[in-house]
């Protein structure tokens, strides 16, 4: 292959595996109702329902605290007699490539809700691969619970982690393109032989 188009897919190759960010939302500093958390340039802001209920974080769960005895405080559940949700707000576009769910039960029931792509997935325990779903800049995204809204201990499960990638910004690719486009003129003109850029004799 021509050395120009090996530089070409590596350029492009470049854009389309950029680093993948883990948001890891276990073992946090929490007991807020909002908190943003940023990794590797990429910052999600995270909100509890409503702001009645804490963000609550340890070392193998994430969840929420609501108000109400039968809340189990640190899984999304819906112990307190209605449903709780997580909101997620990006500081820029991202690919959310997976969301890594634990404690999720037979008898759970969950929901992610990435705005700008179409209705929402349905949650199981492990890595819920999403397939680079969207996530515009300032966009609303959620987590919710779907189960029952009783109080149970054997009901909710944790958020253990966010995977996601940047988008890169159009102007980014824009240059690449150019530059591309640049070389390509540049080697053209080189192998072509000088007479072909004299005027014509008669």
């Amino acid at each position: 292959m021509k050395p120009y188009l090996i530089t070409f897919f590596v350029l492009l190759s470049s854009f389309a595996q950029a680093d993948a960010a883990v948001l890891d939302l276990r073992n946090l500093p929490l007991g807020v109702s909002s908190y943003s958390l940023t990794v590797d340039g990429i910052t999600v802001h995270l909100g509890s329902s409503g702001g009645s209920a804490l963000l609550v974080s340890d070392t193998c769960c994430f969840g929420m605290d609501s108000p109400g005895a039968g809340d189990v405080p640190n899984l999304l559940d819906g112990g307190s007699g209605r449903a709780e949700v997580l909101g997620l707000l990006f500081d820029q576009d991202v690919f959310v490539d997976s969301i890594l769910i634990s404690f999720f039960g037979p008898n759970d029931s969950g929901t992610v809700s990435i705005k700008s792509s179409g209705p929402a997935v349905s949650l199981q325990n492990g890595v819920n691969d999403l397939g680079g779903l969207i996530a515009r800049r300032s966009s609303a995204n959620f987590i919710t619970w779907t189960g029952r809204n009783v109080s149970d201990p054997d009901l909710g499960f944790s958020i253990d982690s966010i995977t996601v990638r940047p988008i890169p910004e159009p102007s980014c690719l824009l240059l690449a393109a150019i530059g591309t486009s640049l070389a390509l003129l540049r080697r053209r003109l080189s192998l072509s032989p000088s007479s072909d850029l004299l005027p014509a004799t008669t």
